[in-house]
């Protein structure tokens, strides 16, 4: 039901709670006499002893004088008055929004000449209050709080020290009430509503509650109770929930509430409640502290949330639909304070500790990570809607690794959603080795012994655009680090002579082994293959093999932001070196983990092997289609003659192949190449060129030339 908005500012008037020191505006005050004047002829009958109900004409007439004085329709099936003196108004509909069998209204006579009659009491009996609008219009039919209001002339002491505050009573109601906003419905849903005066304070209870996004429940009351000020405008000074449960968005874990209750004291509210996860294995959240008059964090009032032993596992369950595939346990304990509001925001300061957490999650390692010890530490500041969250100085110990956090997460910039610096500060580089393969981080790397320290620092800047630029700046200091001993299970030197390899057909392992080495028939040492596959390769793969030192950081950069754009992995930008590493000393599952095994062991064997000896292994295990390992069998396979016959247009479509290696001998088997693929083609042999492996007579010519396949 959506009231009408041309009658909203009488309604408005009508609705906010009296005022002692507010003057009536012109309408309200004309309907007030005029229902004191009818009150007061019926009280009048009801003194003399007399039963008196007004004919339907009188009726519909008070019908519209209220509706037209009040701005919302109002209807009134029927008026007795009766002995007492007492009111009671029957079937009563003020607006779409309030209905009630009656309302029970305790007049009492305040001068017998002129006759004026005054209210002491009302009781509303089967009351429903639905409300189906926007919050703004709401907001304008509550009023503004009794602080706000424009000063009144005060009125004459006599007047205010015999002026009593109504008593309201309600008896077995119901309330329905329906906000919308921005696409989003709110709605809250009470079974049953009671109330009871007690002088200036009004207790109102209410019995089974829900609350509701969008038809989703989330929350639920078993019963709430709260006390209300009616001289301040009916403002809470006590509020008490037992036993509700919380259900977060998304369908996660919900959280009971055994307890919690609000006390207004003073200029401040007191806030002391606990909450706990329903289906964990304990602890729980105890918040606690003080709000401004308005619950707002302002002066010197803070809050501060106690975390007693929570389970680990019931913060991830909390919110499944963001943490897909997360899986935690362990333990939480410390506080994190909430201070009062400033010009930077909120300040949010945890000391939060964990112990023996273990983590799994397919993008951090293919099993249990832990367990961990660890603190986190610190200031961020937290300011405006949408939220816009300043990291001063975030601290994560993890003996022993310390990372610092500096920068703004802001939503609403479009020019930099995230401005991020990380820095790690100097440790051993045993200890972080220890550290990774205890957690079960590195297991390859079991055995491996180092010397010398660790360290570095990033930044990283992310647009809401998705061009990024020179967004990702990365300094990782390990020149101090030295391999006396290396990891048994993972030794880059067993790589100088010839390897078995597990066997993997389109990148899954077939349970047998592949040697590179002179064994193996379609083996060829670096010197009997094609300058042209060389150079195509080179180009196509890792265009600075030679200058780098095992990885390219402006690959990794852009690669990085990517799969962040993307929230997956999409772009690996691993070099020759690291997809070596991958194939032969490790995995393809693309984790964490992984990585930062493939990055170390990168780095050792750039020191162990040449880039000739690198690339040679390379060349002899890449995959370029069903069942072809190596450009030796990719040549037969495919044009019919060796590795070292290769023309420049040849390899240029072998290396081309190598994404998707599989796919494409595939559908080259059905069809010719067609156009796009021969301006692929093109662009490589133009790189070549570049690179110094192609004349420019030799790329015209190439670049025009058929490519015959052998089907």
């Amino acid at each position: 039901m959506q009231p009408s908005m041309p009658h909203a500012a009488p309604a408005e008037r009508w609705l906010t709670p009296p005022d002692e020191s507010a003057s009536l505006p012109e309408p309200a005050l004309t309907v007030r006499r005029l229902a004191w004047s009818v009150l007061a002829l019926l009280a009048l009958a009801a003194l003399a002893g007399l039963g008196y109900r007004i004919h339907l004409g009188t009726l519909a007439h008070l019908n519209r004088t209220l509706s037209r004085g009040l701005g919302v329709p109002v209807l009134i099936r029927g008026v007795n008055a009766r002995w007492g003196p007492q009111v009671l108004l029957e079937g009563v509909q003020i607006g779409p929004w309030i209905t009630a069998r009656e309302l029970r209204l305790g007049l009492t006579v305040e001068s017998r000449w002129p006759p004026r009659v005054g209210i002491r009491a009302a009781t509303l009996v089967g009351p429903v209050l639905q409300w189906d609008g926007e919050p703004a219009l709401l907001e304008r039919l509550l009023g503004a709080p009794p602080e706000r209001r424009p000063r009144a002339h005060p009125a004459p002491a006599a007047a205010s020290s015999r002026r009593k505050p109504l008593e309201l009573h309600v008896a077995d109601g119901a309330l329905a009430l329906k906000l919308r906003w921005r696409g989003r419905s709110i709605e809250l849903q009470a079974e049953r509503i009671w109330s009871e005066p007690r002088g200036a304070l009004q207790t109102l209870v209410l019995g089974h509650t829900r609350l509701l996004e969008n038809g989703i429940p989330l929350a639920d009351l078993p019963a709430a109770a709260a006390e209300l000020d009616a001289l301040l405008g009916y403002r809470p000074q006590r509020l008490a929930l037992a036993g509700a449960t919380l259900q977060p968005p998304g369908g996660g874990t919900p959280w009971t509430v055994p307890s919690a209750k609000l006390v207004r004291s003073g200029g401040a509210v007191r806030l002391d409640g606990t909450l706990a996860p329903a289906r964990s294995r304990g602890g729980r959240v105890r918040v606690s502290g003080t709000l401004g008059p308005d619950l707002s964090l302002s002066g010197d009032h803070s809050l501060q949330l106690t975390f007693r032993a929570l389970d680990l596992g019931a913060l991830r369950s909390t919110f499944p639909g963001r943490l897909t595939g997360l899986a935690l346990e362990g333990r939480l304990e410390g506080q994190v304070h909430v201070g009062a509001m400033e010009a930077r925001g909120v300040p949010v300061r945890p000391s939060l500790r964990f112990d023996r957490a273990r983590v799994r999650h397919p993008w951090i390692a293919d099993g249990t990570v832990g367990p961990l010890d660890g603190r986190i530490e610190g200031v961020a500041w937290v300011k405006g809607a949408p939220l816009v969250a300043r990291l001063e100085d975030l601290v994560l110990r993890l003996p022993p690794l310390e990372l610092r956090a500096r920068g703004t997460l802001n939503p609403a910039q479009a020019s930099r959603r995230l401005d991020l610096a990380l820095h790690l500060a100097p440790l051993p580089c045993q200890a972080l080795l220890d550290r990774a393969v205890a957690s079960g981080f590195a297991p390859r790397l079991a055995g491996m012994a180092l010397t010398g320290q660790v360290g570095g620092a990033a930044r990283l800047r992310l647009a809401a655009t998705g061009v990024l630029g020179d967004d990702v700046e990365a300094e990782v200091t390990p020149a101090s680090c030295r391999v006396t001993r290396d990891a048994p299970r993972a030794d880059p030197a067993q790589l100088r002579h010839a390897v078995r390899m597990p066997l993997r057909l389109a990148g899954r392992p077939t349970g047998s082994t592949w040697t590179i080495g002179p064994d193996n028939p379609a083996y060829v040492p670096l010197a009997r293959i094609s300058r042209h596959l060389r150079a195509a390769f080179v180009v196509a793969e890792d265009g600075r093999f030679f200058r780098h030192e095992g990885f390219d950081g402006e690959a990794l950069r852009k690669a990085l932001l990517v799969d962040l754009r993307h929230g997956r992995w999409i772009k690996g930008a691993s070099t020759i070196s690291q997809q070596l590493v991958k194939n032969l000393l490790l995995d393809h599952r693309r984790t964490f983990a992984r990585k930062f095994q493939e990055m170390v062991l990168t780095w050792r064997m750039e020191q162990v092997l040449s880039k000739q000896r690198i690339l040679e292994l390379y060349l002899n295990m890449v995959e370029l289609g069903p069942g072809v390992l190596g450009v030796e069998q990719a040549s037969q396979r495919y044009f019919g003659r060796s590795a070292a016959a290769v023309t420049p247009l040849q390899a240029a479509h072998l290396a081309a192949m190598t994404p998707s290696p599989v796919p494409l001998a595939r559908r080259f088997a059905q069809e010719r190449p067609g156009k796009p693929w021969m301006e692929r083609l093109g662009q490589l042999l133009a790189m070549m060129q570049r690179a110094g492996n192609l004349s420019r007579a030799e790329r015209a010519r190439w670049a025009t030339a058929r490519l015959d396949l052998i089907p």
